[in-house]
């Protein structure tokens, strides 16, 4: 299937989901500054820019934190994500910044998320830094993100004298919807 019409499938499907979520809005409480701890569930929708290594992944994700009361969350996240391309799952594992700019039911956002991520089948391990901005409405977020990756495959297992490693980047563009708790 075209790598361009799965891409527009994941994301009209992300935004068919926040449509049949927005009547549960008025139903929601905004959470504002509120401080303390909060945490999320995130569905990720990844597509890889790099043109010798396009593919399409799906995360979903759980991030954890403090939120400070003045618009700053610290948290850390992990998930699971699945590669439609190469059928492996992947375990990403990162800390996240997220700041709002207003105390307000519909409040944009900026953050950050900084970590590593880990391939099951080609022993995968990479670094990445991942910038965003969003904006949340009330418990929900939408959240569009660049996301860089460096690092490195190892393989194929068990055979005597056939280990190879390869270095690799990565540049992806992801979209992600979630709900706060």
């Amino acid at each position: 299937m075209n790598d361009d019409l799965i891409m527009k499938k994941i994301v009209i499907l992300s935004f068919l989901i926040a449509a049949f979520c927005a009547p549960a809005l008025h139903a929601r409480q905004s959470l504002g500054f509120k401080k303390g701890y909060t945490s999320s569930v995130e569905l990720r929708a990844m597509a890889v820019a790099d043109s010798d290594r396009k593919g399409h992944f799906m995360f979903v994700e759980t991030v954890h934190g403090y939120a400070f009361g003045d618009g700053l969350f610290l948290g850390g996240g992990t998930g699971l994500g699945y590669s439609f391309t190469t059928s492996d799952f992947l375990l990403p594992l990162y800390a996240k910044g997220k700041y709002n700019f207003s105390d307000r039911p519909v409040s944009p956002f900026v953050g950050v998320e900084l970590g590593m991520g880990i391939g099951r089948s080609q022993k995968d391990l990479s670094f990445m830094v991942s910038p965003s901005f969003g904006l949340d409405i009330r418990r929900f977020s939408v959240e569009f993100s660049y996301m860089f990756h460096e690092g490195k495959n190892w393989g194929p297992a068990g055979k005597p004298g056939s280990n190879w490693a390869s270095y690799y980047k990565l540049n992806s563009l992801n979209i992600s919807v979630g709900y706060w708790f």
